[in-house]
């Protein structure tokens, strides 16, 4: 009889053991589906967050990268047409200095 009582225990730990594995299993499934859960709303946001930066062709609506480049052309645009601006007024400004320093020359003497 000793036996049984050893086989009764040993099959007592096993059933426990099973519970335990049993429970683990749901927690990770759990967990597994809350992750999933998150990645998908992840994958939503990040294609909102995508339809933000990128071009539309459908609604022709321009994205921010297209929008920043447009910008970075405008004013690379407004510098140069400024350093050309700012050259014809020193020039100028150097020509009218000559002529005035040339009629002064010609009073004077």
């Amino acid at each position: 009889m000793p036996d049984n009582d050893l086989i009764k225990t040993l099959v007592e730990q096993q059933a426990e053991t099973l519970r335990e594995v049993k429970e683990m299993n749901l927690k990770y499934y759990q967990l597994s589906e809350d992750f999933s859960n998150y990645m998908n709303s992840q994958d939503k946001h990040n294609l909102k967050m995508r339809s933000y930066l990128e071009d539309d062709p459908n609604s022709r609506r321009q994205g921010v990268v297209s929008k920043v480049d447009n910008i970075e052309n405008r004013i690379l645009n407004l510098e140069k047409e400024m350093i050309r601006k700012s050259a014809g007024i020193a020039v100028g400004a150097s020509g009218f200095v000559f002529a005035l320093k040339w009629i002064i020359g010609k009073v004077m003497v």
